[in-house]
């Protein structure tokens, strides 16, 4: 990262020092920059780099994401893995990203107010899931009918992440499917009609 320095009435030295041992600076002028080796853990690293130019100083934080060696990246093109969304996941609900997983149970599917809660995991099988709860089907249509969607079906989601309650990895509701493929190898028609 690079950081300038903008200074007014002063032509002396600055100096950047970093409260991080991780992340070091050099000062070529008014231009600082913050260099750090890739972070290889599991956390974020942060640091507090402070500018002083004769008796004034200013801080500013920098902060290195964690190589968590996610798969997807959670666009539409390269959705999370189910592995990738439980890595990322907080308690705080993320912005809407895509997530691609094979439907493994379902809890319910609700004509009556057209949504769906389920199951989804990297294999189909019960063990590491992520609940979708009361999601909408294709193009964010309301489900129709309960066989809209079965186990073994691959999806993949449109809608936030949360450990809801802490706990309980969710799609939260408001999510949508914008791919099905049924079972193995029988994908659903997508085409929008009107």
């Amino acid at each position: 990262a690079t950081i300038t320095a903008t200074t007014t009435n002063y032509d002396g030295q600055i100096t950047a020092t970093s409260s991080n041992a991780h992340f070091t600076t050099s000062v070529n002028g008014n231009v600082v920059t913050v260099t750090a080796p890739k972070n290889e853990g599991d956390a974020a690293i942060t640091a507090t780099i402070t500018v002083t130019a004769g008796t004034l100083s200013k801080s500013v934080t920098v902060s290195q994401g964690a190589d968590l060696g996610l798969t997807g990246a959670g666009s539409k093109e390269n959705p999370y893995t189910v592995a990738d969304a439980m890595k990322v996941m907080t308690t705080t609900a993320s912005s809407e990203v895509y997530t691609k997983g094979i439907i493994c149970s379902i809890n319910e599917v609700s004509t009556q107010y057209g949504n769906a809660t389920y199951f989804i995991s990297e294999d189909g099988q019960n063990t590491n899931t992520i609940q979708v709860y009361r999601g909408k089907y294709l193009n964010n249509v309301a489900f129709a009918s309960a066989d809209q969607i079965s186990v073994g079906d691959e999806v993949v989601i449109c809608g936030k992440l949360q450990l809801y309650n802490g706990n309980t990895p969710e799609i939260l509701s408001g999510n949508y499917i914008v791919s099905i493929v049924k079972g193995e190898t029988t994908p659903v028609d997508q085409t929008v009609t009107f």
